[in-house]
């Protein structure tokens, strides 16, 4: 299972912990940016959980850019007030591609 906090309670994990409940409960994550084609949303309708899904395939031969303003979008509205967010996906290709982004860039669009 990998969960990590890239910054300011904006988390990357993958499928296992977007699985794992009791996990999310205790990062206090609060929205889940599913970054993958075909994945369930695994605790929808759970109090205190708002999912976002951005289908993406996980692999390299998706074209990320065009998806990225509703991942931002996600991801902003969260940390603006102050939510923790878990983005993951299946295989964490798509995961390594946003760890490896300049995470200061992010962080000024959001």
């Amino acid at each position: 299972m990998v969960l990590t906090e890239l910054f300011g309670g904006v988390f990357v994990g993958d499928i296992d912990a977007a699985k794992d409940l009791d996990l999310l409960r205790a990062r206090n994550i609060t929205n889940i940016l599913v970054t993958a084609t075909g994945l369930e949303h695994f605790h929808e309708g759970q109090p205190n959980l708002v999912y976002c899904h951005v289908d993406i395939l996980d692999d390299s031969r998706d074209e990320l850019l065009p998806k990225l303003p509703k991942c931002f979008k996600f991801l902003r509205q969260a940390t603006k007030k102050g939510q923790n967010v878990l983005v993951h996906c299946l295989a964490g290709s798509q995961l390594h591609i946003l760890a490896n982004s300049n995470i200061y860039q992010i962080k000024q669009y959001l």
